[in-house]
């Protein structure tokens, strides 16, 4: 069992009081003396919006609690998602790829505490990240396949991304399907992991570990054809849509997946 750092309690009096001044629109989101500037919105999910902000002239990214649900279910999924700083430490200490700032900062909102969460916006991270979930705030510096794959190819594309895989398997971090996106760097395309507040930490025998290696590898594979561009797809249709391909079922998911098995020391 991994351990966490203590996560922050959350104080639903204040919590009720921000989020219907959220709720209301337009507040003004201070930390200390300095007040944010929020810009775009960069993401959303069921739990949080993030936007692009400044704080004293340094441009990070700021999570906030969404608020199409009602305070109750709201403050149950915001005291859920400040585990997403703790356990992104310890994902990070793992060796994973993840973002290099994810914290929770205490603000105010129209002058009442709110624990938010700071995070590095992609932009600013020093890999592109494709995220599944948000497409439009994915960084993209080019092609992935600069010709198209054949199933050779394409395994050994994914090497490095199946030998990630295998490792969530094989240190037992259990994580569900949005915290699969994907990351390229010099070395070339890994798993870059996100939005980890449900991620678990646990052993598992090995009829476990195999079920959860072969949904890690459909989802690590997803997490790639979800970060091609439109037009980079429609280069490659022939590869993607053919039967090589297909989805779970294919070659190159068995393929993938068997990667992972080894890597993992998996029998398959």
């Amino acid at each position: 069992m991994r351990e966490l750092a203590p996560v922050q309690t959350l104080d639903q009096e204040a919590f009720t009081i921000a989020f219907d001044a959220m709720k209301q629109g337009k507040p003004q989101f201070t930390h200390g003396d300095d007040s944010f500037r929020l810009g775009r919105e960069l993401g959303k999910g069921g739990t949080k919006s993030v936007y692009d902000a400044q704080l004293s002239g340094e441009q990070l990214a700021l999570a906030l609690s969404n608020t199409v649900d009602g305070t109750t279910r709201a403050a149950q999924k915001w005291q859920k998602a400040l585990r997403e700083p703790p356990v992104t430490d310890v994902v990070r200490e793992l060796g994973f790829l993840v973002n290099t700032h994810c914290k929770v900062t205490p603000i105010t909102v129209d002058g009442t505490s709110f624990p938010a969460i700071t995070l590095t916006r992609y932009a600013d991270l020093p890999l592109e990240v494709r995220d599944r979930k948000n497409p439009s705030s994915s960084v993209v510096r080019g092609d992935i396949f600069t010709k198209t794959p054949t199933l050779g190819s394409f395994i050994e594309a994914t090497r490095g991304l199946a030998q990630d895989t295998a490792k969530v398997v094989g240190q037992g971090v259990f994580l569900e399907g949005d915290s699969f996106n994907l990351g390229r760097d010099d070395n070339g395309l890994h798993l870059f992991l996100n939005d980890l507040s449900n991620a678990q930490f646990r052993d598992s025998n090995e009829e476990d570990a195999t079920k959860y290696a072969e949904y890690a590898s459909s989802r690590a594979v997803e997490a790639l054809i979800s970060g091609l561009s439109w037009e980079e797809y429609g280069k490659h249709r022939d590869f993607f849509d053919g039967d090589a391909f297909h989805f779970l079922h294919g070659q190159a998911y068995k393929q993938f997946t068997d990667i992972v098995l080894a890597e993992a020391g998996i029998s398959s």
